[in-house]
């Protein structure tokens, strides 16, 4: 079984242990999925050493177009950040805030993604 599919099997059993709390301490429940949360970041964080070499060796094919690479790994940062961000507040009852962390999230992707368009349009303008 793999390691992704035993945190969410053990995510999902902690939730539902928790729902029966959430009538009687909802400031414990918050804290058990937050707990819960920073679990998950935690073994995210400790495969991220295997993802910068997968996307090291991918940088190495790509050659010139790494920088492309980068963009990509900058754009899956923002969503990932603004996500659990935006996630956290939710579950706090700050529907309002996660919802413009969301947006903020979106803007920046977007942001990023200009540039891309700018170098597309100048190549497009060399070739004709």
């Amino acid at each position: 079984m793999g390691e992704s599919l035993r945190i969410s099997i053990i995510a999902v059993i902690v939730i539902l242990l928790a729902i029966p709390l959430r009538q009687g301490n909802a400031n414990f429940t918050f804290l058990i999925g937050l707990g819960l949360g920073l679990v998950i970041l935690w073994v995210v964080l400790a495969r991220f050493q295997e993802i910068a070499s997968a996307f090291g060796q991918l940088k190495q094919y790509l050659g010139q177009g790494g920088g492309y690479l980068n963009l990509l790994l900058k754009v899956l940062g923002i969503t990932y950040v603004c996500d659990f961000a935006a996630n956290i507040c939710r579950d706090a009852g700050f529907g309002f805030v996660a919802g413009q962390l969301e947006v903020l999230g979106k803007l920046s992707v977007m942001v990023s993604g200009i540039s891309v368009l700018f170098i597309l349009i100048e190549q497009m303008n060399h070739l004709v």
